[in-house]
């Protein structure tokens, strides 16, 4: 997947708010601080046991990561780890901001997937002028920059854990849906999913470059796995962008896909698409995601009725 539409999207068409909204969660001895970022609508989440905090994703600006440090501030508990679900810069542009205010915090990824990715993409909007001055990849060009290499370490171990035993279960998973490579933390104190970018709320799914066709198949089979398998528990799934929501969203995600490629298969050139997706889904946030995905799905589209 390229990230043109971080650039064109987040700047031309995110919408902005005056403040950053936080809703706080507990539960079980562990308390949850939701954090919505104003930029691409995406999310953090702060973990605590009442002793010390991990953090999940550090959001798409360097504003909201320093707004995003004033909430951990006031916690006034150590930060342990910050974890970063996926590759994708509109989770982890927020990093040097959180490192340079919390060194102790290791950085952490659930595979060397995630990291090379991770350091594909930095390297890929820095080429291209779009990475924030504090993220750009540290080289002999840059020797003042960020060290992917060195601060970003990988853990093979199958949760993260608060020293005072409480636990977040990590799902890992390298099937191309939205990404190849990704992460989710499960929290049975919490009854919630954290999902990562498998699961939106009412933004509209990136589904451009890097998100074939099969990878929409297999992200519909990886929902309909997971519903299965949760079914059950009552869980609330905690989106990657959007506010929290029964395990229902995971259908109405599958259900998005599935008009989307009606839409292609039926919708014309990409102004009709776009038309159609954005009055099917009036109250979704992030329209500027759609062209990238019309236009890849168009592509496709095309090359099919042409064989």
């Amino acid at each position: 997947m390229t990230y043109r539409f971080l650039l064109v999207a987040s700047l031309l068409f995110a919408p902005f708010v005056c403040a950053t909204p936080t809703e706080t969660i507990k539960q079980n001895g562990l308390e949850l601080n939701l954090f919505y970022g104003k930029r691409s609508t995406v999310n953090a989440y702060l973990f605590s046991d009442g002793k010390e905090l991990i953090l999940l994703d550090a959001l798409d600006s360097v504003d909201d990561a320093l707004q995003l440090k004033t909430l951990i501030d006031q916690q006034q508990l150590p930060l342990k780890q910050i974890f970063i679900s996926h590759g994708h810069p509109d989770h982890f542009t927020g990093l040097a901001v959180l490192n340079r205010a919390f060194p102790n915090a290791d950085i952490v990824v659930a595979s060397e997937g995630i990291k090379q990715e991770l350091i594909g993409w930095a390297n890929w909007m820095t080429e291209r002028g779009w990475m924030h001055i504090s993220m750009i990849p540290k080289s002999e060009k840059a020797p003042r920059g960020f060290d992917y290499e060195r601060l970003i370490k990988v853990t093979s171990e199958s949760q993260l854990a608060f020293d005072s035993g409480k636990t977040l279960r990590i799902d890992r998973g390298n099937l191309p849906t939205e990404t190849v490579h990704y992460a989710m933390l499960y929290s049975e104190d919490l009854y919630g999913l954290f999902m990562g970018d498998l699961a939106s709320n009412k933004v509209h799914l990136w589904l451009g470059e890097g998100v074939d066709a099969q990878s929409l198949e297999n992200w519909q089979t990886l929902l309909a796995v997971i519903t299965k398998r949760y079914q059950s528990t009552g869980v609330i799934i905690y989106p990657g962008h959007g506010k929290p929501a029964p395990l229902s969203l995971l259908r109405e995600v599958s259900q998005y896909i599935d008009v989307f490629k009606f839409a292609i298969r039926t919708g014309g050139n990409q102004g009709a698409v776009q038309t159609k997706m954005m009055t099917l889904f009036p109250d979704y946030s992030e329209s500027g995601y759609l062209p990238f995905g019309i236009e890849q799905h168009l592509v496709i589209q095309t090359a099919k009725t042409d064989d």
